[in-house]
């Protein structure tokens, strides 16, 4: 049997094993869904649609008035990811999921408005972007509608809409 290489993330500019203790149970991102996040997709040595996530995110830091140091920009979360993928030996295929959540402390009022990253990724076998060949499967979920404001444009840490979707007893 192969040992498994460790999987890494990068939690504010440092590398930490999967298995790190990386959150108190005073993390906003836990606790309230205070933070924000977005999913690329790595193929062909390119972060495909980079500058579209990337843009959305930091607008809706903005919104949320979490702050970033002015260095979190693209090219910073550029390398950053770049270094991550480096270091977990994923140079072909990759899923990333780039996090960004309000520091800890306070309760519905934060103490802080600083903001925290985590960046997370890991290999995904297929580099193009197929359709099922069976086609495409479509339901509506009628349980819960997602709710249309300034904020939906964003992609929160609380995603329970989809969560909820998911596992609609049609899907299992």
């Amino acid at each position: 049997m192969t040992k498994k290489n460790p999987k890494y993330l990068l939690y504010n500019n440092e590398f930490h094993s999967e298995h790190d203790t990386l959150f108190k149970n005073t993390n906003r991102s836990f606790r309230y869904g205070d933070g924000l996040f977005e999913t690329m997709r790595y193929a062909n040595s390119k972060i495909h649609l980079f500058d579209a996530h990337i843009e959305r995110l930091l607008n809706g830091l903005q919104f949320l008035r979490i702050q970033i140091p002015k260095k979190w920009n693209k090219q910073f979360f550029k390398n950053k990811i770049i270094s991550l993928l480096e270091k977990n030996n994923l140079h072909e295929n990759a899923r990333i999921r780039l996090s960004i959540f309000r520091s800890d402390g306070g309760y519905y009022a934060p103490r802080s408005n600083k903001g925290d990253f985590l960046i997370e990724v890991d290999s995904f076998p297929d580099p193009g972007f197929t359709l099922n060949k069976k086609g495409l499967k479509v339901d509506i979920f009628t349980e819960m509608e997602k709710a249309c404001n300034l904020y939906s444009n964003y992609k929160s840490s609380n995603a329970l809409v989809y969560v909820l979707a998911s596992i609609n007893p049609l899907h299992l």
